[in-house]
């Protein structure tokens, strides 16, 4: 048994004109909804045993601000340029990330749109449509190996947000 949790960064800052895509941090509202999302899995015992992320600025402080609270070094996350790269052009490159993962049972994938929402879609066989920013899928697959994962072969046991999880408490 596998779990993946596919993770969309928190909002990002757009206050600073000019400033590169890959540069952008994450906004007041996006530093809440981390703290939200992080309470959420340290209340469900939720913790990876490994995590994968872009290395854009938004996607590291939403890593980091996630693992604080679990227990998990934000030193071992693993920062994929591919991640990134592909974010525009579909799940491709974020599902090839995740089918060469070797050992582990739980993965956190922590990404960007449109791919994070695409790769949900792909794996799970639903339409979800969108995944708002700091929204948490997890996603179970009966799998011995991760290079298993294939289209709709993931059970979606949540998809939780920020805003419902707020409404909630």
């Amino acid at each position: 048994m596998k779990t993946l949790y596919l993770i969309r960064h928190a909002k990002s800052d757009w206050s600073h004109t000019g400033q590169d895509d890959f540069d952008r941090g994450i906004n007041e509202r996006g530093e809440k909804s981390i703290k939200i999302m992080s309470k959420f899995l340290k209340e469900k015992n939720i913790t990876p045993d490994k995590v994968l992320c872009s290395p854009a600025k938004r996607a590291k402080a939403t890593a980091e601000g996630v693992v604080k609270k679990l227990d998990y070094k934000k030193k071992n996350i693993v920062y994929k340029q591919e991640i990134y790269d592909t974010h525009m052009d579909g799940y491709e490159g974020a599902l090839s990330c995740i089918l060469e993962e070797k050992g582990g049972n739980v993965l956190f994938f922590i990404g960007h749109n449109f791919a994070i929402t695409e790769l949900t879609e792909y794996l799970s066989g639903k339409d979800i449509w969108n995944m708002p920013t700091c929204s948490i899928v997890c996603l179970e697959f009966s799998i011995e190996d991760w290079s298993e994962v294939s289209y709709g072969n993931g059970e979606l046991v949540f998809f939780e947000t920020p805003k419902n999880l707020h409404i909630i408490r």
